[in-house]
């Protein structure tokens, strides 16, 4: 019997977090026979229509957050294996430890709904590849999904219904299967230090470590520090923004921080000039909010009283 398409079953879209996601043990578990998916709960409040049910054979599609190069997008496909329904499948909920799922064994009315998940034809990996990390050229980053698909709720599961043909008619046909492998190794090479490649700070050392889900570990420094948004609220959407967001080791996160004077200024002005390039108004939108002149030297100069490594003009 001939598969059903993906424009034949109920397609979801749900939320992840990338930092907390387990790659490895997916990895690890995808490879084996006994592989019984990535059990997911299903128990929130959820976004998608009452009616529509969650069942075996739907597609899911996970969409992630807090990705390395800090482009929110659509990443793995999943179909779903197994399915939590009250009264017809009770053994399908959600546990997040063994002693929860001892407890749930026991006593089925504190069970709570849960779905599980297999990688789509055991790799369901979308196509992320691109020639320069920008927004506009990642297929069903959230940018996309807004501008070309008209999506624009990412709060907890939804329903793709038919409003959304485009979108499931391009997932389907350029979803690309690449390997988990491939994914996590990508996602490592773009995971690297801001300042690893600099010509100051090229020759320190930016060796981190592997996380407990496979992934380097980096840390997520705001350039703006979220001091200022306590004193001004205008300024808030500018630092929570992924432009103020940016990918240091341990090592440089400190050092910019509680390094030398010097040092702390070379580092904000690299990061200053990283974040300009590939956002042409972020001195504009900083100077009407703090209505100071809009020229380098007074945004960079604010920019590091916050770091204590205020640089005097005849020094720029």
């Amino acid at each position: 019997m001939e598969e059903k398409s993906n424009k034949e079953k109920n397609i979801f879209l749900f939320p992840a977090n990338f930092e907390t996601f387990d790659f490895e043990s997916l990895i690890k578990e995808n490879d084996s026979e006994d592989y019984e998916g990535i059990l997911w709960s299903n128990s929130e409040k959820n976004s998608y229509k009452r009616n529509v049910k969650i069942k075996k054979g739907d597609i899911v599609y996970a969409y992630y957050t807090n990705l390395p190069d800090n482009i929110n997008r659509i990443l793995l496909e999943f179909e779903v294996i197994d399915a939590y329904e009250k009264g017809v499948n009770e053994e399908c909920f959600y546990y997040e430890n063994d002693k929860e799922k001892e407890e749930m064994i026991k006593n089925p009315n504190k069970r709570k709904p849960g779905v599980r998940l297999k990688l789509k034809d055991g790799k369901g990996v979308l196509s992320y590849k691109v020639d320069k990390l920008e927004e506009d050229k990642v297929k069903f980053s959230e940018k996309n999904l807004r501008k070309k698909y008209g999506f624009n709720n990412f709060q907890g599961k939804q329903y793709i219904n038919k409003k959304h043909e485009d979108l499931i008619h391009d997932l389907e046909k350029e979803t690309k299967r690449y390997t988990l492998k491939d994914l996590t190794d990508y996602m490592n090479r773009i995971s690297q230090c801001a300042l690893q490649n600099s010509q100051k700070f090229k020759h320190e050392n930016h060796t981190t470590f592997v996380k407990e889900n496979g992934l380097n570990y980096y840390e997520q420094h705001h350039l703006i520090q979220q001091f200022k948004g306590r004193e001004n609220k205008e300024l808030k959407n500018i630092i929570d923004n992924k432009a103020n967001l940016i990918n240091l080791c341990p090592n440089c996160h400190r050092r910019i921080h509680n390094g030398k004077i010097e040092d702390r200024k070379n580092m904000v002005i690299e990061l200053y000039d990283k974040i300009k390039q590939k956002n042409e108004d972020f001195d504009s939108r900083l100077s009407q909010i703090l209505k100071i002149k809009n020229d380098d030297k007074t945004i960079i100069n604010w920019i590091l009283e916050q770091y204590k490594a205020k640089k005097q003009d005849k020094d720029i």
